[in-house]
């Protein structure tokens, strides 16, 4: 019989070769992306509309006065001021600690993504590792990793859930279920305090509580509990989280301009605002970037990506703890009546995992893998200009204030990197306190 080429001494050792070098090359790619993100540590206090709500909420309880904005409540929760508060308390109230620790939760979140997509979706490391990347270089977080803003961290510390949910879902003995539970409860905890979406985690946890969802069935079939108790029982859940929705700070807020809008005009505000931020999410830039002509495409882009995703979702058939959180998560996303494409940073690994697990069914694999390739290489070029542009932020010196934003907070950064009261634009007190107390390196700086 004769040997195949592919057979030969060669050929293995190209094989060989070729798989070190890919992964030399992965290797390269996270310790690029890596060093760039850590980079952006040296990066002014980069304020945005939320985000000085928080610092506010963190500066009070810093002086005793406990998480207040200007003496009042905020409707925003109070975790991710107390991660900051914290940090004060340590000693290391300043600018770079803050995107520090967004820093730390972007990586706990990316590694917790990693063994989760890896158990839900079956996909090789070298696949997965290329969601990580793809995760890495999506401008959503390229931009707010910088900002002092909840959604890193709650990212980091829901993927941490998920994957101890995860663990505790599959077949183990009841003492070592028992003892994830425990270690899972402050996590949980800790995650609706930093977004109150965190609510999403509680049914995965609590399937987890048993084993799973099998294992829920193996329940149900051994107590025989009555169709109708169940019904009840469902029917005074959603009660409770109706009451809790229809009191909470987040539905006053915003329910004027549901009652407004009325529910046709809102569900088209609805499919126009996620279907935006959706088309943003593939072809990795912010919309308000290109011209208004760019709109259509970019919405059409967004209902095609959704309806995959979701059909993908109906059609999943391992359903795990990650498929129970994407769909309450998604649910609650969609139903929120505002754009903003941040909203979905915490589920952007799982939902590239499903679209791409999703496309893999209908397109033939020959092609599937050129059109990845090519999709790939133009995420990854326009996520590293996001990267590039954020780390000339970062290291501009007098010129940030003229680079940053889009504007509204141009005299505010001016004022307190120049001493003087600038005649181009209104201050924000807000913003002129929270720059002065939280990043001493600015003030004055254009007179140094």
């Amino acid at each position: 019989m004769e040997m195949s080429i592919h057979d030969s001494p060669v050929a293995h050792q190209s094989s060989i070769a070729l798989f070190e070098l890919g992964i030399r090359f992965r290797a390269f790619c996270f310790f690029s992306i890596t060093t760039a993100y850590l980079a952006q540590i040296r990066s002014p206090l980069r304020l945005v509309g939320d985000g000085i709500d928080y610092l506010l909420q963190a500066s009070s309880a810093i002086d005793g006065k406990g998480f207040f904005v200007h003496g009042t409540t905020s409707m925003r929760p109070s975790g991710y001021p107390t991660l900051i508060f914290i940090l004060a308390k340590l000693g290391i109230q300043d600018a770079r600690a803050i995107v520090a620790l967004n820093c730390l939760f972007l990586a706990i979140g990316c590694w917790a993504a990693y063994h989760l997509i890896r158990a839900t979706f079956s996909f090789p490391p070298s696949t997965t590792q290329f969601v990580i990347v793809l995760t890495l270089l999506s401008f959503v977080f390229v931009r707010n990793v910088t900002y002092p803003l909840s959604d890193v961290c709650f990212f980091g510390t829901s993927t941490l859930c998920l994957l101890i949910a995860e663990k505790a879902s599959r077949d183990c003995s009841w003492i070592h279920r028992v003892s994830l539970i425990a270690l899972n409860i402050p996590v949980l905890l800790l995650a609706i305090d930093i977004r109150t979406i965190g609510i999403a985690l509680i049914p995965p946890f609590l399937l987890s509580s048993v084993g799973g969802i099998d294992a829920a069935k193996r329940l149900y079939r051994i107590l025989r509990i009555p169709r109708t108790i169940v019904f009840f029982l469902l029917l005074l859940i959603c009660a409770l989280a109706a009451h809790t929705l229809l009191h909470s700070r987040y539905y006053q807020f915003n329910e004027p301009m549901l009652h407004n809008r009325g529910i046709a005009r809102s569900l088209a505000a609805n499919l126009r605002d996620h279907s935006r931020e959706w088309g943003e999410l593939i072809i990795n830039l912010p919309s308000s970037r290109l011209p208004e002509i760019a709109m259509f495409p970019v919405r059409f882009i967004g209902v095609l990506a959704l309806t995959t995703w979701i059909v993908g979702l109906w059609k999943q058939k391992r359903r795990n703890t990650v498929w129970i959180y994407s769909i309450g998560y998604g649910i609650i996303v969609l139903l929120y009546p505002w754009y903003d494409t941040r909203l979905w940073l915490p589920v952007i690994p799982f939902v590239f995992s499903q679209l791409l697990a999703t496309a893999s069914e209908f397109i033939p694999s020959k092609l599937i893998g050129k059109l990845t390739g090519l999709y790939a290489g133009y995420f990854c070029l326009v996520g590293l200009l996001a990267l590039g542009y954020s780390t000339r932020l970062t290291f501009a010196g007098s010129k940030f204030p003229d680079l940053y934003g889009d504007g509204n907070l141009r005299s505010s950064y001016q004022f307190v990197m120049s001493g003087h009261a600038p005649k181009s634009g209104p201050i924000d007190e807000d913003a002129v306190y929270l720059l002065k107390r939280f990043d001493h390196r600015i003030i004055h700086v254009t007179e140094q």
